[in-house]
């Protein structure tokens, strides 16, 4: 049975997935302080709290114009407020994905100095800036005046272009960028000293992603059906509780590889920990093949751990994970 009124759904589950989204920004940025290892993607990230913030807010006024309640049940500048507030999320929505998209390439630049993959990155970034640019052209550009947008029936002779075009086109434009991005990466992790399985926990990572993308494509069937018209209120609270999944799960794609590196660390300072206090050597202590016993000089045991952490300054993710898959070989624990 449908649902009457899909506000209360619609404020649920955006109100959970910007949570979980804003959620993995702090642990992300909370990661880079404590491995110092912040970079242009981190302030990327940074800045991506505060667009996804905004993002969250016209989502909420949509649901405040009556975004999830029949058509019927609106009034005139209920209707007419959603249909300018649309226009307002159509451009912004592409501009918080070109946000999200140039994160996941700033990161990219991290995790290899191949000349060949670098250059690959740099194009896809200039790749995905022409995208925004298209897109936005095509929005403002969509009808002649551009009042007609708004109120179609003051403008009789106004010429607008298909609305399939319009509102289809920026969304597989977007799933095409997904995709490289996604794909991007893949040979130069293949290409790795690494096992299968290692190169696979890798990819696991990298390519969460890819959940953002399956998402992308419901757009295309809820988008169908606000272009045929009808109950358009009612429909844009499905297109609301896609965008914000679509968007919340990219954000968490995006900071998740950071959100390993962290995992890694405190698993890596735990293990040497317990191995430390096992020991049975007077001097020195005992920790993985990965890190060598170390006899004590002058200063003692705190003189070793402060160098341990200062080798630990400034690692790459990569470096991080390659630590993280080395020690799970050792111990036989696979993913």
């Amino acid at each position: 049975m449908a649902f009457e009124n899909l506000q209360p759904l619609t404020y649920a589950v955006i109100s959970v997935a910007f949570a979980i989204g804003c959620s993995s920004i702090f642990l992300r940025i909370y990661c880079r302080i404590r491995l110092m290892t912040w970079g242009w993607d981190d302030a990327v990230a940074l800045f991506l709290l505060l667009i996804n913030a905004f993002q969250q807010a016209i989502m909420y006024i949509f649901l405040y114009y009556g975004c999830g309640l029949h058509r019927n049940e609106l009034s005139e500048r209920q209707l007419s407020s959603l249909a300018t507030w649309l226009f307002i999320e159509e451009i912004f929505y592409m501009f918080v994905h070109w946000t999200i998209k140039q994160a996941f390439l700033l990161f990219y630049l991290r995790l290899s100095i191949d000349i060949s993959f670098r250059r690959m990155v740099y194009g896809t970034m200039v790749l995905n800036t022409m995208v925004l640019i298209t897109n936005w052209l095509l929005a403002f550009l969509q009808c002649d005046p551009f009042q007609a947008l708004f109120n179609r029936a003051a403008y009789p002779y106004a010429k607008c272009l298909d609305p399939y075009i319009v509102n289809m086109l920026p969304i597989g434009l977007n799933i095409m960028t997904d995709l490289i991005i996604l794909f991007l990466p893949i040979p130069m992790v293949l290409s790795l000293n690494m096992s299968k399985k290692q190169k696979v926990s890798v990819l696991a990572v990298i390519c969460f992603g890819a959940t953002a993308v399956m998402t992308a494509f419901f757009r295309f069937y809820i988008q169908k059906e606000m272009i045929d018209g009808g109950d358009i209120s009612y429909t844009l609270a499905k297109m609301v509780i896609v965008t914000i999944i679509e968007i919340q799960s990219a954000t968490v794609a995006v900071n998740l590889p950071a959100l390993k590196a962290l995992f890694t660390k405190f698993k890596r300072d735990s293990q040497q920990r317990k191995s430390k206090s096992s020991s049975v050597y007077p001097f020195g202590y005992k920790t993985s093949s990965l890190h060598p016993s170390r006899c004590p000089s002058q200063g003692g045991s705190s003189y070793m751990t402060h160098s341990r952490d200062a080798s630990d300054a400034g690692k790459s993710d990569l470096e991080w994970w390659q630590v993280d898959l080395k020690t799970e070989q050792q111990e036989g624990n696979w993913i």
